[in-house]
């Protein structure tokens, strides 16, 4: 999705818009004290790129101004003495053109991964695991070249099992090659902050012909959700480790605490 906007909107879009950023979800994201509003800005810019994954397009320069205006009513109060509406406006345009996640990245990931071909997965069947190297993928595919988040606390609500599960699927998929930590990132025991990542894209190539002719159904504990659409096309092709190295890695190594 290219991050200039539209030059025109029509009252359709400028609808879409007013019923997005309600008072009240604007209001969840506002300053409440002085000091706050450069994070708070940061919030809004990556609020509005959770509606431009909703309605499929980028804001246009309108609902831009609408949104901040609306902003603007809440937060004007903790504003920074002798700063103007303009300065804001100035700073949140600026925070918006270098924003590229919404507030909840992962969800967005794991739907466009479910609605997408399974990658294969070397030494593993679990359709979870290989939905999850799926999520890494669009997750690069969301940040562009930049590291991202894995919080296994999130991971584990979309897949419904406990955190520390994910975090040895994590493990397997960092062991095989297909995510690494991003430079500078260091996984320490007993830490409680998540670590970067990237994806290496290079593991993904075209399925052979003759798999996943059948819809795949991904299974998750206490919910079955068939996804018809997972057929076909992408899969993650890695060097050859046996599965038996896999499973002596996870048997060994320490469960990182979870990422809140």
């Amino acid at each position: 999705m290219s991050n200039k906007a539209n030059n025109t909107c029509d009252s359709g879009c400028f609808t879409q818009a007013a019923d997005y950023f309600s008072t009240d979800v604007i209001s969840q994201i506002a300053s409440t004290d002085y000091g706050q509003n450069n994070a708070s800005l940061f919030k809004l810019a990556r609020l509005i790129k959770d509606y431009e994954n909703a309605v499929g397009r980028v804001a246009t320069p309108e609902e831009l101004e609408f949104v901040f205006d609306r902003w603007r009513s809440l937060a004007q109060r903790f504003w920074s003495f002798g700063l103007t509406r303009d300065d804001y406006y100035a700073e949140f345009l600026e925070v918006y053109s270098y924003t590229r996640t919404g507030l909840n990245p992962i969800e967005v990931a794991a739907a466009r991964a479910k609605a997408a071909p399974l990658p294969e997965v070397q030494g593993f069947t679990d359709d979870r695991i290989r939905l999850l190297a799926g999520i890494c993928q669009k997750m690069q595919d969301i940040t562009g070249d930049n590291p991202f988040f894995l919080p296994t606390r999130k991971l584990g609500a979309v897949f419904r099992v406990h955190h520390t599960r994910v975090a040895h699927w994590l493990r397997a998929l960092e062991f095989l090659g297909i995510i690494y930590l991003a430079p500078g990132e260091v996984r320490r025991r007993g830490g409680n902050r998540c670590p970067r990542y990237h994806c290496d894209r290079s593991f993904l190539s075209a399925t052979r012909p003759d798999q996943f002719e059948t819809p795949t159904t991904v299974r998750t504990e206490g919910h079955l959700s068939n996804q018809s659409t997972l057929t076909a096309a992408a899969a993650v092709s890695v060097q050859p480790k046996p599965a038996e190295k896999v499973k002596e890695m996870l048997c060994q190594s320490y469960v990182p605490t979870a990422c809140k």
